[in-house]
């Protein structure tokens, strides 16, 4: 089959680390894998394997006619059967339908908080007509979907996203500190607020513990940005917290953690969160989205109420102050990733869906 996935850009963020895996696998499987890029390239275009082809289109505005011609020419030229179109770029994806019919369109929806997103679900509702499949990330986007979108039930379909990182695990070159990561670029629905509020609640308690975090991920000089570093200011934690910024392989930070957090409002099923389990790393979350799932309801990491600084600061200390069960569930998590997160099992799930 030749299945191309779209895509609006290639910054580093969930949906975009999920179209360049899934061309990858596919590639990889022995399949005619493409990629286009609908509007700028990113970080991880440098992560897509030689031998597939990719298209940058550099899309300005929502309707670019220029644009749309130069895709639906690649789309004959290769001979695509299938567009797989992550997020908003399947609005691009529905015109080449409307030219071209015989192309199959899938829609992969992987934003958490689509049920309150009234504004642009319109769009998306009408779009459906044309949607051959609907692939959701989390069980609520499931629920959604089915409830909302112009397709048949049987159309719609919950499939685990999986991480696509080769890492040789070695934790042994440790620094004094307690390296403490967030993998998650800098905007609100992911209240790294969340996590200072919680360490600044635990200075007392860890004076002979040195806390260093890693936030990585893009961030810009604005209201989000500037709010969260007034709060460390206002805590006096600038020593703590480490702006990395945007990475394209988060691998090098991964290795050097010792803990991993997700201290999200709203997710989907990030794929930061398993690439926290093949790194090993005990994990505390939100409870948002499929993360719970994730951990096996605690049994393979910890799930707080979402904006429970209380509840986070408590299993923060446990989890410091406790190495061996730190190692049980990190360990129980890199097992269950790579049963039922991996990228095989997806791929076998994935080309009955679409066949």
């Amino acid at each position: 089959m030749r299945i191309l996935q779209l895509i609006d850009n290639l910054s580093p963020g969930g949906a975009e680390r999920m179209a360049v895996n899934i061309a990858n696998v596919l590639y990889e499987a022995k399949n005619e894998s493409f990629l286009c890029v609908t509007r700028n390239t990113g970080g991880l275009s440098k992560h897509i394997l030689n031998g597939i082809q990719t298209l940058f289109l550099n899309k300005k505005g929502m309707l670019d006619i220029r644009a749309l011609f130069r895709l639906l020419r690649f789309v004959y030229k290769n001979e695509i059967d299938i567009i797989h179109a992550h997020s908003s770029s399947i609005f691009f994806g529905g015109l080449i339908k409307i030219f071209k019919p015989g192309v199959k369109l899938i829609w992969h929806d992987h934003f958490g908080n689509r049920e309150n997103d009234s504004r642009r679900n319109l769009f998306y509702i009408l779009f459906s007509l044309l949607f051959d499949r609907v692939i959701v990330v989390n069980h609520s986007l499931e629920i959604w979907a089915k409830k909302h979108l112009l397709l048949s039930d049987k159309k719609i379909v919950y499939l685990k996203n999986f991480p696509h990182l080769n890492l040789n695990i070695d934790h042994e070159e440790q620094t004094n500190a307690v390296q403490i990561i967030y993998l998650a670029n800098l905007k609100k629905p992911k209240n790294h607020q969340l996590l200072v509020e919680s360490i600044n609640k635990l200075q007392s308690k860890l004076i002979n513990v040195n806390l260093s975090v890693s936030l990585v991920g893009a961030y810009t000089n604005d209201s989000y940005y500037k709010s969260l570093v007034s709060l460390i200011e206002e805590y006096d934690l600038k020593s703590v917290f480490n702006f990395i910024g945007s990475v394209s392989d988060p691998s090098k930070y991964l290795l050097n953690a010792d803990i991993a957090v997700i201290c999200s409002t709203f997710e989907g099923l990030p794929v930061s969160l398993l690439e926290y389990g093949l790194a090993e790393l005990p994990v505390i979350s939100t409870s948002v989205g499929q993360c719970p799932e994730v951990l096996d309801y605690g049994k393979s990491g910890w799930v707080v109420e979402s904006e429970n600084t209380d509840a986070f600061s408590k299993t923060l200390l446990h989890v410091i102050s406790d190495s061996d069960d730190a190692k049980v569930k990190a360990l129980n998590l890199k097992k269950r990733v790579l049963n039922k997160y991996g990228a095989n099992s997806f791929l076998d799930q994935y080309l009955k869906l679409v066949i």
